[in-house]
């Protein structure tokens, strides 16, 4: 390896505490290396990624940025575990994902832990990123921590003026219209994702506004009207504390200043919308399903103590050793992908072996952190102590605290080597490749769906080939043309084969296997659907869905008992729910 250094720059002294001005107390900025420049593009780029010719219109344009900061970051990892201030917090980071690695490879759903389920891709290759992320913020000097820092603020500034026009054009737009017709989310796709990028965004205001002048309390006010206008209520918490901070900690006119912006900016969004907080609170903490669900992973976690269920095996966790409280908390048809937790989902997907690693490579990495960025690091990632994981969001945390880390360095950053450079260049070429990939592929998806071509569809999902979702998709387009066309004897095979290949490619989530039965039961393959039905409910014994539709399955067949026995399952996890209850009542009242 090169023994050339890269300039780091910290001034310890004037910052007044570990969230202090140390960074815009440097001297002359220094020009910017490739590397800076990269993580300030990933920065302020992650957050506003949306493409409106794809499916999953925020999923897709992030999850490809993510590709490309995997490939740049992991190649730095493994150099920054070699020497220097960044090796322990580095090497604790290759522990942590070589333990995922092992649960991805024990997992029964190998691609779903690999890659993550689509939507999410919460995976291996998605810690691959965050951790490659860390790298990248702990490479980078004076200049690199400002244009990150520039970056983050840019990319929260543009989600928050896109939620004034989503509140006041109340838009319709699928892309950019309100979150379930409620609820302003910004670029992000979900009002939860976007509370993270703002409220860490704040810190980072805070830090200018008592440093730079009065302009930056503009930010500030926009900033905290975006909190209001998410409608999430955790907000309100994270920004009582920030501004407590500022008024204990910074202790100047300005810091209040500071206070009175944000108070202003939240205060007007709120008397200027519909939204009403303490309805809002009332009613989360009444329908709150988190405490049951923790509980039942907490009791899913012993059968699974070294390893977990895999990176992205929550939702397997929670079907599998679901309570029948937690069963009717929830709607009918939904699960939960993630813990609500980052320490649960960690443990969950990884074990205690991961959870070790990852706690250790945290306190690690907090060693030395310090400065503005260490602020937005720890109010967004106080977000995901309820809120699930993000690929628009996790990423940015740790890049921010890889960034406060290099801040407190001792030692100047050890230079990327020839041959680091050469596989990173070869890397960050094929992510390229890939992410492009992803993009048509989810293109086509969309324009099958749109245009009920299932040509376009296949071809979407045979790119898209990780994820049972696509395949999921090309089948919906499939029976939707059995019915537009009268002709269900060439597409119901087609929509049950499409249906396997969603099985194959996750065969622990218990939805897939109810579709696939429907499709059997359709097509007249009884036994077929009876197995698959039976594996449905082998996944998750209170899936409403399975228990109606095998109970109907069975009555059809003339087996009363089985049928009156799968119906009052039905009845008895969703008490509720209408359709049970008419289909209980109608097979007790036959014969």
């Amino acid at each position: 390896m090169s023994h050339r250094v890269e300039r780091v720059t910290s001034n310890h002294s004037s910052a007044g505490s570990r969230w202090g001005p140390a960074l815009l107390d440097a001297g002359p900025p220094e020009r910017a290396r490739p590397l800076e420049i990269f993580a300030a593009i990933v920065a302020g780029v992650l957050p506003v990624a949306i493409s409106p010719v794809v499916y999953s219109y925020t999923f897709t344009p992030k999850l490809a940025v993510l590709l490309l900061v995997a490939a740049v970051g992991m190649p730095r990892l493994v150099a920054l575990s070699l020497r220097g201030d960044h090796a322990a917090p580095a090497r604790a980071a290759l522990a942590f994902l070589a333990v995922a690695l092992a649960a991805s490879l024990h997992s029964p759903a190998t691609l779903l832990a690999f890659f993550g389920s689509y939507g999410w891709g919460t995976g291996w290759l998605f810690w691959c990123a965050v951790m490659g992320a860390f790298a990248i913020g702990a490479s980078l000097g004076d200049r690199g921590r400002e244009l990150v820092a520039t970056g983050l603020l840019v990319g929260a500034g543009v989600n928050a003026v896109v939620e004034i026009f989503q509140e006041a054009l109340r838009l319709n737009s699928p892309v950019v219209g309100l979150y379930q017709g409620t609820q302003a989310d910004g670029l992000m796709g979900n009002p939860i994702y976007l509370e993270s990028i703002l409220v860490g965004a704040l810190a980072l205001t805070l830090v200018r506004a008592t440093r730079r002048g009065a302009a930056w309390l503009a930010l500030a006010t926009l900033l905290s009207a975006g909190l209001e206008l998410s409608g999430e209520r955790y907000a309100v918490v994270l920004l009582a504390v920030l501004a407590l901070y500022a008024l204990a900690a910074v202790r100047s006119r300005r810091a209040l200043a500071f206070v009175v912006a944000t108070g202003i900016g939240y205060g007007a969004a709120y008397l200027g919308t519909s939204h009403l907080l303490h309805a809002r609170i009332t009613a989360s903490v009444a329908s709150n399903p988190r405490i049951l669900l923790w509980k039942t992973l907490a009791r899913a976690i012993r059968h699974q103590l070294l390893l977990g269920f895999g990176p992205a095996g929550t939702m397997a966790a929670q079907t599998r050793y679901s309570s029948l409280a937690l069963a009717r908390k929830l709607e009918v048809g939904t699960y939960f992908a993630d813990a609500h937790d980052i320490f649960v989902e960690v443990v969950v997907t990884t074990g205690i072996l991961g959870l070790v690693a990852f706690l250790a490579f945290g306190i690690l990495a907090l060693r030395h952190a310090r400065g503005p960025l260490l602020g937005f690091a720890v109010l967004a990632i106080a977000v995901e102590f309820v809120e699930p994981l993000n690929v628009g969001v996790t990423p940015l945390v740790f890049l921010a605290l890889g960034a406060a880390a290099s801040a407190g360095a001792l030692r100047p950053v050890m230079a990327s080597s020839r041959s680091e450079i050469a596989v990173r260049s070869v890397l960050a070429a094929g992510a390229l490749l890939v992410a492009g990939a992803l993009l048509v592929g989810d293109y086509e998806v969309n324009q099958g769906l749109l245009h009920y071509n299932y040509s376009q569809a296949r071809s979407g999902s045979e790119i898209l080939r990780v994820w049972a979702q696509p395949a999921v998709l090309t089948a919906n387009v499939a029976d939707n043309r059995s019915i537009a066309f009268s002709d269900p004897r060439y597409w119901l095979p087609i929509t049950r084969q499409w249906r396997e290949v969603a099985v194959q490619r996750e065969p622990t989530n218990t939805q897939l296997w109810e579709e696939l039965a429907d499709s059997d039961t359709a097509i007249g393959h009884d036994k077929l659907a009876i197995a698959a039905y039976q594996k449905a409910l082998a996944l998750y014994r209170f899936d409403t869905g399975a228990l109606l539709y095998f109970g109907r399955l069975e009555l059809q067949l003339g087996h009363r008992s089985r049928a009156i026995g799968l119906l009052r399952r039905a009845v008895i996890s969703a008490p509720h729910d209408p359709t049970a209850i008419r289909a209980l009542e109608s097979s007790t009242s036959t014969g």
